[in-house]
């Protein structure tokens, strides 16, 4: 609403002022996805620390961390199918979304429903 108010100055065309707008609307959700992966990536991280982690609390993080991601990349998946879009700020994404999956991977192993190999690839 405040960005066709702004525009009140001057006649556009609907289309026009919405395929400007819309390229900056994608960027930031993208970009406020990332905030919130970052967010329960570290939320989850602090529930691991504590050695005697509730088990509600621990599987709340690890949900709250799984919905995160996929919302993520499904909207860097969106936005970067667009032509007309601004570059995503990919490597961050990428970061966000392996050290993510690192976070997720170690609270599924402390609750049990995973099992890791060993770090030095023994088996």
């Amino acid at each position: 609403m405040a960005l066709l108010i702004v525009e009140f100055t001057g006649a556009q065309p609907a289309g026009v002022m919405i395929g400007d707008r819309a390229p900056d609307t994608l960027v930031g959700a993208a970009v406020g996805l990332l905030a919130a992966t970052e967010e329960a990536r570290a939320r989850a991280e602090r529930v691991l620390a504590e050695p005697a982690a509730e088990a509600l609390a621990l599987e709340t993080a690890r949900r709250r961390l799984t919905w995160s991601l996929v919302e993520l990349r499904d909207a860097g998946d969106i936005a970067a199918g667009e032509w007309w879009q601004r570059a995503l700020p990919e490597e961050q994404m990428l970061a966000a979304e392996q050290a993510g999956h690192r976070t997720l991977a170690a609270t599924a192993q402390r609750q049990g429903l995973i099992t890791l190999p060993p770090a030095n690839g023994a088996v």
